[in-house]
């Protein structure tokens, strides 16, 4: 050990640059001293854009079928984190319906999950749920899940298995077919893992909110085991899926009543997908075709079904 990078701490920017500095032995350039001020100065020009999932993103969906389930349940049921794009959920309360309280480190929300089923002996009557993303699963979770079956925790384990580490770049990971070095390799089956802990199973796709609904509802209902739930839907960004959409989607003026409808705007103030924007001049929401993915789940939740949805017909 040379001392090139730091044994220990964060490998940020300046510390890389600062290390490839001495490697290649040339110096530094260092940015003008008066360029952390332009960039203030420029940040206060830049329009506030808060934090949420991208259009066509399958945690949306899933967080819209968590909360409705748990509010069917009626018990005040949450759900307890993980590190990946679905931490905004926590970060940004509204991106996850107001569902998921508890934010820690990576692989802990199953435990924490865990500890909080066992109070229920001291009176808590909720239900407890999870997520984690399916890189995490196989990173940091799995001992945490084989806990929870050893403990006999009262929980339901969602994982959102998107199909990649998209929340840095789409690396492959253990469930895939593909190594980093794009050989072919043997593919870990997250489903199967779990069956042989002795869990409950299930595989939905979040985009089908009426089955995805239907199996939560019963998950919850069920008491006194370990449910894990599979939600698998690619994201939107992956190199497979990203601008190849599934549906044209459009707001059909003559049927959406805006804000007389009573469902108080539901598509754009409470579904919140970038997509979907507000015509203030006629008063009706509106598709945005250039950033929506196709995706067609807000067709599912407009009461008036007035976004509708055509498939995409594709040549051969």
């Amino acid at each position: 050990y040379d001392g090139t990078l730091p044994f220990a701490g964060e490998l940020n920017p300046d510390v890389v640059a600062d290390a490839l500095g001495r490697i290649l032995k040339v110096k530094r350039k260092s940015l003008p001293a008066d360029y952390l001020k332009d960039i203030q100065k420029t940040a206060a020009m830049i329009p506030a854009r808060e934090q949420t999932f991208c259009a066509g993103c399958p945690h949306r969906a899933s967080f819209w079928n968590i909360h409705n389930a748990i509010a069917l349940d009626g018990r005040k049921g949450f759900v307890c984190g993980d590190i990946g794009c679905y931490s905004m959920a926590a970060l940004s309360p509204a991106t996850g319906y107001h569902t998921m309280p508890t934010l820690h480190s990576m692989g802990s929300g199953t435990g924490l999950a865990s500890g909080f089923a066992k109070l229920a002996r001291f009176g808590l009557d909720k239900p407890i749920l999870t997520v984690c993303g399916d890189s995490t699963f196989y990173h940091a979770v799995i001992p945490a899940l084989i806990n929870a079956q050893h403990n006999r925790a009262d929980i339901t384990f969602i994982v959102l298995d998107n199909a990649g580490t998209a929340m840095t770049g789409f690396q492959p990971h253990p469930g895939l077919a593909v190594s980093a070095l794009k050989d072919v390799v043997p593919a870990v089956d997250i489903v199967a893992i779990c069956r042989a802990i002795g869990a409950k199973v299930a595989v939905s796709d979040p985009f089908d909110l009426a089955e995805t609904g239907r199996i939560l509802t019963s998950f919850l209902a069920d008491k006194g085991s370990l449910k894990v739930l599979i939600l698998r839907q690619a994201c939107a960004l992956s190199p497979e899926k990203k601008g190849k959409k599934t549906f044209d989607v459009r707001v059909e003026e003559s049927l959406c009543l805006g804000e007389t409808c009573g469902c108080n705007r539901l598509c754009t103030r409470i579904f919140r997908c970038p997509a979907l924007t507000w015509d203030r001049d006629k008063k009706k929401a509106v598709v945005d075709e250039v950033i929506c993915a196709g995706c067609g789940v807000c067709a599912s939740i407009c009461p008036q079904q007035a976004i509708v949805k055509t498939e995409v017909s594709r040549p051969g």
